[in-house]
């Protein structure tokens, strides 16, 4: 998940190998990584730091960071944003940046 957060994938597409249910494979992961976290958040931790810190370091489009981040082109990225950081990503930008 570490390599390829930044690729348009679904978890899915992470577990499409292994011989395993997806069941199975999250509560491996949960004992793994501990507490409660899931594959998905795991996953979408991920992509909102990449974008935090793309928001801070570059000039680039909100489109372009969510695209760079993993994001789908058509996904809900701002709404999904504002629920883990608790404001916009232009929002996120003029504080931070």
């Amino acid at each position: 998940m570490q390599e390829h957060y930044t690729e348009e994938i679904g978890i899915g597409d992470a577990i499409a190998d292994i011989p395993l249910t997806r069941r199975a494979i999250e509560l491996r992961f949960r004992a793994q990584m501990g507490g409660d976290a899931t594959m998905l958040h795991t996953l979408t931790n991920l992509r909102i730091e990449k974008m935090k810190e793309l928001l801070r370091t570059t000039s680039k489009s909100v489109c372009e960071i969510a695209i760079l981040s993993g994001f789908s082109v058509g996904g809900n990225v701002n709404r999904v944003f504002r629920q883990w950081v608790k404001c916009s990503p232009l929002e996120y930008r003029r504080t931070h940046g």
